[in-house]
């Protein structure tokens, strides 16, 4: 479903934002950050339209290339919002420089986190097809804004792509459309469908005893729940022991606080 699959990649980029920024506690952070993610989401959204990947893939590549460019901090912009942008239009050069060597979308990911994050090998075809080395672009980070102005410098005469109206960017637009048409039509039913899950989930924990001792199959399959406390004495009558089951320890729940959008880049 396409509306989980941008619920999951919100939350992703928020979890990626608030790991490689700081200001507040952890709590204080990963709320800023799912602000800044959701505006995010629709930036990538719009960004889709002038490249040769839908919007999942899109957002694929970009999750793939936001962390070390805001490791890279200052060298890749002034400040969080800045250094997004500068990725969302990173990622659609990329897209559409892949497609126009039929490259892989699932290898564009690959190649666009080698590059932010100097770990450039033989197989990056775009990398060694623009001369992008991984000491250049270690260098670069030295500087403020070094990266960005050192890809931008590589990558912007490939912007004349965002108006080359190909096959595979039509197929992409049109795919586009109908998952747009769908996510609209489904977000009731998508919204409806995790309450119904929370309200089950909550049932079951709370009435679990009962349903065991209720449950017609497990009263004819297993005796019910007296019948599984007259195995356990019987098993220790015969000097055996019951195998114990452990439980799983769940996370105690977070109180977040009201979002603040206070974080900065890491200082390197």
């Amino acid at each position: 479903m396409l509306n989980k699959t941008i619920e999951d990649g919100t939350i992703g980029i928020a979890a990626l934002i608030a790991a490689n920024t700081e200001g507040g506690n952890s709590i204080e952070r990963f709320n800023a950050a799912l602000a800044i993610s959701s505006d995010t989401i629709l930036d990538i959204k719009k960004a889709s339209v002038d490249t040769a990947a839908t919007f999942p893939q899109l957002t694929e590549v970009f999750q793939q290339a936001i962390g070390g460019a805001l490791g890279a901090g200052k060298a890749m912009g002034k400040n969080v919002d800045e250094i997004i942008q500068h990725t969302i239009k990173l990622s659609q050069r990329m897209t559409n420089i892949a497609a126009s060597i039929g490259m892989p979308m699932e290898q564009v990911s690959q190649e666009i986190r080698a590059i932010m994050e100097g770990t450039i090998t033989k197989d990056a075809r775009i990398a060694k097809m623009l001369g992008i080395t991984t000491a250049d672009i270690n260098e670069a980070k030295e500087n403020a804004e070094g990266l960005f102005n050192y890809l931008e410098e590589k990558l912007k005469v490939f912007d004349v792509l965002e108006n080359h109206i190909s096959f595979t960017k039509l197929v992409a637009r049109f795919i586009e459309s109908i998952d747009t048409i769908r996510m609209e039509a489904n977000k009731p039913i998508f919204e409806g469908l995790k309450l119904s899950l929370d309200d089950a989930t909550a049932y079951l924990k709370t009435n679990q005893d009962e349903i065991i001792k209720r449950d017609p199959r497990v009263g004819k399959e297993a005796g019910g729940y007296k019948g599984h406390k007259k195995r356990e004495a019987s098993l220790r009558g015969r000097g055996k022991s019951p195998r114990k089951v452990e439980k799983k320890k769940e996370p105690r729940g977070l109180n977040p606080t009201p979002t603040q959008r206070g974080i900065r880049p890491r200082s390197r």
